[in-house]
């Protein structure tokens, strides 16, 4: 061998000493390559879990938010179905009051009428009896002037009669008898003669006499029930 290779090789003797001294000292390190490659491999491994999580809960979140918005589109359905038949009894209650009051007023209509009517066939009937008590007075008043009428006749044709028959009576008597009957009484008057008794004095106007009540006995006491 050449000096030159042998130098060589020397120096690369060396140097693979010194690297395997430098490796030497390099293998506590090599551990910490490792932990590093373990660490990164779990982080890996974390991230990759995570992300799964993370998936699996967005779905959750995703399916919750999807029932939520279901449980609340349907109670906004049915809330607004509520206030639909809200607002349809509101509307058939009102209606109801509606033709109810037009019930009311049309009864109250017809017996107002009705009571209108029963109170002009009153009125009616009494402006018919008082017509007719009115002319059964009228009659019964000419009745009774006719009635005093004929006995005030009949009073003064026998009036007239008895005058006629005392004249006669006195024309048929002797004359001393007649002068005698003066002598006799002496201061006594004559009789005055019968005049008609007057309307006041006839006994069609004569007041009727008060009608006596018979006496009663003491009224018993009605017993309360």
């Amino acid at each position: 061998m050449s000096a030159v290779t042998k130098d060589a090789m020397s120096i690369l003797s060396k140097k693979v000493a010194t690297m395997s001294r430098e490796l030497q000292q390099l293998r506590p390190y090599r551990k910490l390559v490792d932990i590093d490659a373990e660490i990164a491999a779990k982080r890996e491994a974390f991230a990759q879990l995570h992300d799964e999580k993370m998936a699996k809960l967005k779905s959750a979140v995703d399916a919750a938010r999807t029932s939520i918005q279901q449980e609340f589109a349907k109670a906004r359905q049915a809330r607004e179905e509520a206030l639909r038949e809200k607002e349809k009894a509101i509307a058939l209650g009102r209606a109801l009051i509606a033709r109810a009051q037009e019930h009311a007023e049309r009864i109250g209509r017809e017996a107002g009428e009705k009571i209108f009517h029963e109170y002009e066939k009153i009125g009616d009937e009494r402006y018919a009896a008082t017509k007719e008590s009115e002319r059964i007075l009228a009659l019964a008043r000419t009745r009774a002037n006719e009635m005093l009428a004929a006995a005030s006749a009949r009073l003064e044709a026998v009036t007239a009669a008895e005058q006629a028959g005392a004249k006669a009576v006195a024309m048929t008597e002797p004359a001393s008898t007649a002068e005698a009957a003066p002598a006799e009484a002496g201061t006594t008057a004559a009789p005055p003669a019968q005049t008609a008794p007057t309307e006041a004095e006839s006994p069609a106007f004569r007041p009727a006499a008060p009608r006596q009540r018979p006496e009663r006995g003491r009224k018993k006491k009605k017993r309360r029930r």
